[in-house]
């Protein structure tokens, strides 16, 4: 029901736990056992917004609610894109990039003040890097201009008719210039090539400039979820709930 997160817990310097909501039987107790015993700072639960019996449990418990996250899907149609060129990004482009990633993603669901934004910045730019190697998502293609790069997408094969987008972003001088629309119409021409017939992509609830391009572009909203924290502080030998 609830596991610590390796990674999250190392890069962010505090242990970071997750409850798989769909187990969550309203044992309260057992989460602060686990959190307690594994020094657990954060515990975070991604739940769906319409499941009121769990969300009613989770404020109830001590969980407070940090924000909606939109899952949006797209039916790609074969014959929409098959005009469009597309790049993709290689190594040399990757402190490029991570320009980029440093300054357009900005809003996401690590406001909380446990969360040190320079880290969350760096997170953005790991997974950047990674996805230009194909090790985090398999694919990221770039947006040029001239000769800079003022945009990219990154891009994770699901199975063999549907891929989720991971990361979209424009630098901020560029948007506003129709280069994400340009961006999004080369992705699809390269998924295209590759027969995927659905794309998925998930945006945070209060990036209305996200949700709202992602609409302009045809997708369609398919689920709302929450995500909710609950923080614990250790001093000495007991802890507190905040």
């Amino acid at each position: 029901m609830i596991k610590k997160l390796d990674w999250d817990s190392k890069h962010y310097g505090f242990n970071i736990a997750q409850i798989d909501s769909a187990r969550l039987k309203g044992d309260r107790d057992s989460i602060d056992i686990f959190a307690r015993k594994q020094n657990i700072e954060v515990v975070q639960v991604y739940c769906n917004t319409s499941d009121v019996k769990t969300t009613t449990m989770l404020e109830d418990g001590g969980f407070h609610f940090v924000g909606l996250d939109i899952t949006l899907i797209l039916d790609l149609k074969n014959d929409a894109y098959e005009d469009h060129h597309y790049l993709l990004a290689v190594k040399e482009d990757i402190p490029r990039l991570k320009e980029i990633a440093e300054t357009v993603f900005t809003i996401h669901r690590f406001q909380d003040r446990k969360f040190d934004q320079k880290k969350v910045s760096e997170m953005y730019k790991i997974w950047t890097e990674k996805s230009v190697c194909g090790q985090f998502d398999d694919f990221c293609l770039k947006m040029t201009n001239a000769e800079d790069i003022v945009g990219f997408t990154t891009v994770k094969i699901i199975d063999t008719n549907s891929a989720q987008i991971g990361l979209f972003g424009i630098d901020v001088p560029y948007q506003g210039q129709s280069f994400g629309s340009t961006l999004m119409d080369s992705l699809m021409s390269f998924l295209n090539e590759r027969n995927i017939k659905k794309v998925i992509v998930r945006t945070s609830g209060n990036n209305t400039r996200a949700l709202s391009f992602y609409l302009s572009c045809g997708f369609m909203i398919n689920t709302i979820n929450s995500w909710y924290y609950k923080l614990y502080s250790y001093e000495s030998l007991s802890y507190t709930i905040q």
